[in-house]
């Protein structure tokens, strides 16, 4: 089927060049195998989650307390949509990620395990691009880490790190502000390309950005407390998305985006997840 969806794939990170050593997602008994899914079947059933996705990026989102998936949905789309996982729809009767998150309280960055725990929410529009003169823009991802001083997992840091350093900089500064910003992770960058002019021979494309602010959460969590433990439960968050901002450009400027840890060994107990693009076109890693 062309509209393969994406399907959910768990490494060691020492491993991650080593496709034969990925293990997939059986979302009908939620356990791994080997077996490889096909981008041709036609069970939804068997797929982590249908539909049509060119391009996009998952991650978690300090603000909603939650992860969230911005996307192109269609091969030559020019529209961003956006999903949660919602947290109050576990998937299953599962003891530790129950309603709420996992032992019922909101979910951290490391919390990667949620992903298969919880269903995604119906897609709504995030951001409307004007396609070029080519017709279409594509390759559209989000980019949170730009505006999030925990984008990084604080399990990612070298040990000895002390608490309060277990975060990153302000890596958009250029573009907004820490101090007006408001809240971590309450903007998020978008890029995509645009295709300005067609033919083989003077084809032109342009990488443009976009800055989106999301709208104020009106009700926030409350912690909830009895006589052994304190939690913060998550209410549904109802993403009324209405972009108030926004800016293009043609460069990048100087962002750094990645974390520095060559020692790849000493990450042999460590796993990934990695979502796989099941289209016509052929799989596509997010």
């Amino acid at each position: 089927m062309i509209d393969g969806g994406l399907q959910l794939a768990r490494v060691r990170l020492n491993e991650i060049g080593a496709h034969d050593r990925y293990m997939f997602l059986d979302p009908e008994n939620l356990n791994f195998t080997a077996d490889s899914p096909s981008p041709k079947g036609s069970d939804h059933e068997k797929v982590y989650l249908p539909g049509i996705f060119s391009s996009g990026s998952i991650f978690y989102s300090s603000y909603f307390g939650t992860f969230v998936m911005i996307y192109f949905n269609k091969l030559a789309d020019s529209t961003f949509y956006i999903r949660y996982l919602n947290t109050n729809l576990p998937v299953g009767n599962d003891v530790i990620w129950r309603r709420g998150g996992q032992h019922g309280a909101a979910l951290q960055p490391e919390d990667v395990e949620a992903l298969f725990k919880y269903v995604w929410s119906p897609q709504q529009r995030l951001y409307g691009t004007s396609p070029g003169k080519g017709g279409f823009n594509y390759a559209g991802m989000a980019h949170p880490e730009d505006f999030n001083r925990h984008y990084f997992g604080k399990s990612l840091y070298p040990d000895g790190t002390r608490t309060e350093e277990r975060k990153n900089d302000w890596y958009g500064s250029k573009l907004r502000a820490e101090s007006d910003a408001g809240e971590d992770g309450k903007h998020v960058l978008l890029s995509w390309t645009s295709h300005l002019h067609e033919g083989l021979d003077r084809s032109v494309y342009k990488a443009q950005l976009a800055v989106v602010e999301f709208d104020d959460i009106s009700t926030r969590p409350r912690a909830s407390t009895s006589a052994t433990t304190s939690t913060t439960t998550h209410k549904p968050i109802d993403m009324n998305l209405v972009p108030k901002g926004s800016g293009t450009g043609s460069s990048w400027g100087s962002f750094l985006t990645c974390f520095d840890h060559t020692d790849l060994d000493a990450l042999a107990a460590v796993e990934v997840f990695i979502l796989l693009s099941l289209t016509a076109a052929g799989v596509l890693f997010w």
